[in-house]
């Protein structure tokens, strides 16, 4: 039999998604290193030099990129990309059309996207700290497996409800 104290601590647990809380927190941990080492390698250059992204890929969780490492991961950025108000957060959403499957009216993306916001002048800006825990969430909660040929793969959900 519980006692009161690990009924409550049983309670509580259940109240909380403990894996995706702590891939959240080692995301942002990556992610204020990432900008850390950012300030000591470019503590002379401008803030303008330096603009922090989120990447995404389905089912790899997120990480915290200096703009000129996202060509690195989607090849097509700022060339041939398609860009769209990312869902469920504030920040636009870059991807390769290439890699999107439509099954019931649904789009899913199959590869990775690049999560991005811009100034009131249009000029790419750093996410903040709310920004990536916002990307985080959302591709947490729209992430789904889907199964092809026997295969299972992730995905996300672009649109609709999860």
């Amino acid at each position: 039999m519980l006692n009161k104290n690990e009924m409550n601590a049983k309670a509580n647990a259940a109240d909380v998604d403990v894996d995706l809380l702590v891939a959240g927190i080692g995301e942002m941990l990556d992610g204020i290193r990432h900008c850390l080492k950012a300030t000591d390698l470019h503590s002379s250059s401008t803030d303008s030099d330096y603009i922090l992204m989120v990447a995404a890929l389905p089912g790899k969780g997120i990480q915290v990129k200096d703009v000129t490492e996202c060509f690195d991961v989607l090849k097509c950025f700022g060339t041939d990309d398609s860009v769209i108000q990312a869902p469920d957060c504030d920040l636009l959403m870059s991807y390769d059309e290439r890699q999107i499957l439509v099954l019931d009216g649904r789009k899913y993306l199959v590869g990775p996207a690049i999560f991005y916001d811009v100034d009131g002048d249009g000029e790419d800006v750093s996410v903040t700290a709310e920004d990536i825990y916002d990307v985080q969430r959302m591709v947490a909660s729209r992430t789904v497996i889907l199964c092809a040929d026997g295969q299972d793969f992730p995905a996300l959900l672009l649109n609709g409800e999860v």
